[in-house]
């Protein structure tokens, strides 16, 4: 995405987007491997939740994402970035409700999140997205 082409642009991203970002850096080729943030944004209006999820908390108020670059992608990076950023904000936050999307298609990503706890909640309809959460 646009948005993540530089370090500038995820700064003024961030900036903008009131987003918590995390830079993976490699230190040696001094470029960013990957990225992951928290912000506040409550689940969107038009998705369609799970009627069989009992007990699902209203209060879905952080959203949370990560981004590997293709270059660093299958070498391992997703899931002990993932534990490092979500165990701090879990540690630091009261907010302990947080939610996701990912493209259907994207099989790694969410049984990497589902192995970590996230539970699969629902759909975004028109956008083929699935939405996730911890709770």
């Amino acid at each position: 995405a646009q948005r993540f082409r530089s370090v500038d642009a995820i700064d003024e991203w961030e900036r903008v987007k009131r987003r918590s970002v995390t830079r993976l850096v490699d230190l040696d080729a001094d470029r960013l491997a990957g990225i992951a943030w928290f912000g506040p944004e409550p689940i969107p209006a038009d998705a369609e939740l799970d009627p069989m999820l009992e007990s699902l908390p209203t209060d879905f108020n952080t959203t949370w994402a990560i981004r590997i670059y293709p270059d660093y992608r299958g070498l391992g990076l997703a899931r002990p970035l993932t534990m490092a950023v979500l165990g701090r904000h879990l540690l630091e936050s009261r907010d302990s409700h947080v939610w996701f999307s990912t493209h259907l298609e994207n099989r790694i990503i969410r049984a990497m999140h589902e192995s970590l706890g996230f539970t699969g909640m629902g759909f975004i309809p028109g956008r083929d997205r699935v939405l996730y959460g911890l709770y």
